[in-house]
């Protein structure tokens, strides 16, 4: 019933006693289902034509509830998990499925125009969904979906009237911008900080205190090696290369607790065995 794709969380059960014991949340195509993590048997199950909704929970940061039918009624549990946005955004992303749909919270869809780096305008539909806002072309082909859980913020262009920007992705990259270049120029001054060959010019002092700081990035600099630009990507292993081999041992081991929270295997295996290019220098770098 879990339908052919799925996401699965580690989560905590929070109950009203305050007794919490840890689950499996799967998000499929047809239900929501809980798992046993240590048996692997299935706790509760909720089609979808039986799930009212999902929400974050005002109580705590890492809480969310989710809403079913029970007979006339509905009925509410509450989970804790580290991966909240994600939850909440691979679970509405199956809403027009939801047994219940709210007036209010229905598509809303905007007529816009995308502003290229040239200033060419392209016409394109802006269609405010419940986890993300779609841009999609006049064929209504979706182009991209900016989800909420990765919008750093949203402005104004001040020299164009009815315009403004999405900051999206994790890296300031402006749905205008150009701003890969600032990352890359940072990268650059890393990579000859703690890098070799240029890294044995540094202060051992300042060569540690860099190792440090790069290191508290955390999931950031994770997030680098999902970037378009091949030098960032590069740029990125050379410094995780750096922090492993010079770092303390237990920068190397917060390393690799983010590398299997992000998946980082699994997704590096997917990027070098399916990339499609006829450029064989980017081939060999995936």
């Amino acid at each position: 019933m879990v339908g052919l794709l799925a996401f699965y969380f580690l989560i905590w059960c929070v109950c009203a006693i305050m007794y919490r014991y840890k689950r499996v949340f799967s998000i499929g195509t047809k239900a929501i289902t809980t798992y046993n993590p240590n048996t692997h048997e299935v706790t509760n199950q909720w089609c979808y034509n039986e799930f009212v909704g999902i929400a974050p929970s005002p109580k705590a940061s890492n809480e969310f509830i989710i809403t079913m039918k029970k007979g006339r009624k509905t009925q509410q549990m509450t989970f804790s998990t580290e991966f909240r946005p994600e939850v909440l955004t691979r679970t509405l992303m199956f809403s027009p499925l939801f047994c219940e749909q709210p007036r209010n919270e229905t598509d809303k869809r905007f007529d816009a125009a995308k502003f290229h780096w040239d200033e060419a305008k392209v016409k394109v539909l802006l269609v405010v969904r419940r986890y993300c806002v779609s841009q999609v072309d006049i064929t209504g082909h979706t182009l991209t979906d900016y989800k909420y859980k990765d919008i750093e913020y949203m402005a104004k262009v001040a020299d164009h009237p009815g315009a403004f920007v999405v900051a999206a992705g994790g890296f300031g990259r402006l749905r205008v911008g150009g701003v890969g270049l600032v990352v890359s120029s940072i990268l650059d001054f890393f990579t000859f900080a703690v890098c070799p060959p240029y890294s044995e010019t540094t202060e051992a002092e300042k060569f540690d205190m860099v190792l440090e700081l790069i290191s508290g990035l955390g999931r950031t600099v994770f997030k680098l090696f999902q970037h378009p630009s091949l030098a960032i990507v590069k740029a990125a292993g050379l410094i995780m290369k750096a922090i492993i081999e010079e770092g303390t041992p237990e920068m190397a081991k917060k390393m690799q607790d983010l590398a299997l929270a992000e998946g980082a295997l699994p997704r590096h295996l997917h990027t070098s065995l399916f990339t499609a290019s006829s450029d064989n220098r980017l081939l060999t770098h995936r």
